[in-house]
């Protein structure tokens, strides 16, 4: 279960007394969250054991208020899971395609997955690409997807060990992202899309996927927390789905956010962006 901590600020040096930690379970979307609230005065740290004490198995990853950093012998630790990503990446792929509407057979989808986090990933392209080129050093792991890419949709799933043999793909889907890709051909051209945000920069790399955020999530935010972490924390430790249930609304492309179109034209080669 998740995790938040909420630190409420006072403007006033506070009593011992004052400053105990309260615990709540609160419901969303059918799931469930641990919230840890504690006033902090004026000049005052927070009293870091007692919130690990409160949090319990849970202090190894908790959802943080933005700027605040416990000290590492406090042995909490910030939440930094990346499952919802995943699959944001994944459901703005399948969007990319379907809304390019180009003619499978001229489509190369290749997935970079080194070590093989995501074997059921290709299987959401079959559908747009006569082609899917796999780059993993588990190639075991994917024997029974070629099978499935042949028999049910007639297409090519080919798994290799070298980068190279990704060139050309109009699309790269990279789950554990791009590390080792800089200096690959297929970096120049198409589209990358990453579940991990990356410091380099390349303008067809796609890093990041602004989710539509459900009413009911957005109220139970807790103070100070960032909600893209918070419906991320949800979807992945309190099993809330909703978090999930729709493709993102943007993409940032470039360190930009930009609409889907902007995407699209770029898998054209029409380096058109329009910032939102």
């Amino acid at each position: 279960m998740l995790a938040a901590l909420c630190l409420i600020p006072s403007g006033r040096k506070l009593f011992r007394r004052t400053k105990s930690v309260k615990t709540d379970i609160v419901s969303v979307c059918g799931g469930r969250y641990l919230r840890i609230t504690m006033r902090v005065g004026r000049e005052e740290t927070p009293n870091w054991t007692a919130i690990r004490r409160a949090a319990g198995h849970e202090s190894g990853q908790m959802l943080l208020p933005f700027g605040v950093n416990p000290p590492e012998t406090s042995r909490i630790r910030a939440f930094c899971g990346n499952t919802l990503n995943k699959k944001m990446m994944a459901d703005a792929a399948t969007v990319l395609l379907r809304k390019a509407a180009i003619d499978p057979r001229l489509v190369c989808v290749s997935v970079y997955d080194k070590h093989a986090s995501m074997p059921d990933l290709p299987l959401l392209f079959l559908p747009f690409a006569s082609e899917i080129r796999v780059v993993t050093v588990h190639a075991e792991r994917y024997e029974r997807q070629r099978r499935i890419a042949m028999i049910q949709y007639g297409a090519v799933l080919s798994v290799f060990d070298d980068p190279d043999r990704m060139t050309g793909s109009l699309l790269t889907i990279a789950p554990d992202g791009i590390d080792g890709l800089e200096s690959y051909p297929v970096m120049k051209s198409g589209i990358c899309l990453s579940a991990i945000a990356s410091d380099r920069r390349f303008f067809g790399l796609i890093d990041g996927y602004l989710p539509r955020i459900p009413s009911a999530i957005r109220a139970a935010l807790p103070a100070g927390c960032d909600v893209s972490g918070f419906m991320a924390g949800l979807y992945e430790l309190s099993g809330v789905k909703e978090a999930g249930a729709h493709p993102p609304e943007f993409l940032r492309m470039n360190g930009v956010t930009v609409p889907y179109r902007d995407a699209i034209k770029r898998m054209a080669g029409l380096d058109i962006v329009t910032r939102v």
